[in-house]
């Protein structure tokens, strides 16, 4: 196994309340969220790289662009 390192997060209590909304939404525990969440982060800024666009469709057929910061 990988050798795992540990970090400490201070969230205001808005950003707090976010990450377990997303954990009760996935089922899944704080540490998972966040590595979830790294992995879009990282996919979203490769794909910004590249010049490629990142597009929500909605069930109506809507689209939207998502621009990550």
């Amino acid at each position: 196994m990988a050798e795992r390192k540990r970090i400490q997060l201070e969230l205001s209590e808005e950003a707090y309340g976010e990450l377990e909304n997303l954990k009760v939404l996935s089922g899944s525990t704080n540490a998972m969220v966040i590595r979830n969440a790294l992995k879009l982060y990282k996919f979203a800024k490769e794909e910004e790289k590249n010049a490629s666009k990142l597009i929500v469709e909605s069930k109506d057929g809507e689209k939207r662009q998502i621009l990550i910061p």
